[in-house]
Formats: C-alpha cells, sequence, structure tokens
C-alpha cells in the first residue's frame, strides 16, 4: 500500500496524519498531502504519536546474516 493511500484512509478516520521522510518536509508529495497529511520532519513526525508508520525501502536494509544456515537477506 503507497503512503498516499495509508494517508488519505487515517485522514478520513480523523486522526492527526504527519508525513515525513528523510529529507526535507518540502519534498513531501502533494498527493499525500491533499488528504490532510502534515508535511514535516522526521524528528516532529515521532513526537507524542500513538502510532508511527515507517517505510523503509528493501534496497536501503543492509544485508545481515544472524544465522548462518537461513536464506534470508535479514
Amino acid at each position: 500500500m503507497r503512503w498516499s493511500r495509508l494517508a488519505r484512509k487515517f485522514g478520513a478516520a480523523r486522526h492527526d496524519v504527519a508525513a515525513a521522510n528523510s529529507r526535507d518536509p518540502c519534498t513531501i508529495s502533494a498527493e499525500v498531502l491533499e488528504f490532510g497529511a502534515r508535511a514535516v520532519t522526521a524528528t516532529d513526525a515521532v513526537q507524542d504519536k500513538d502510532t508511527i508508520v515507517l517505510s523503509i525501502p528493501f534496497s536501503r536494509i543492509p544485508r545481515h546474516r544472524t544465522n548462518p544456515y537461513s536464506t534470508r537477506p535479514w
């Protein structure tokens, strides 16, 4: 599910939606903001929140193997 779809669903349910990324708040897409989300810094996005949705691209997750017999990349 794309972040804009989550923002729409949470916004429709009258939740306070704050959108952040690893860059500047002005880089949050208009598609996300049109559903009532506010663009904020990553620090502000996690302050005094009941729920946090964290999305990380798979390409950014380090490939660690904790179990040498595991076929999973993490």
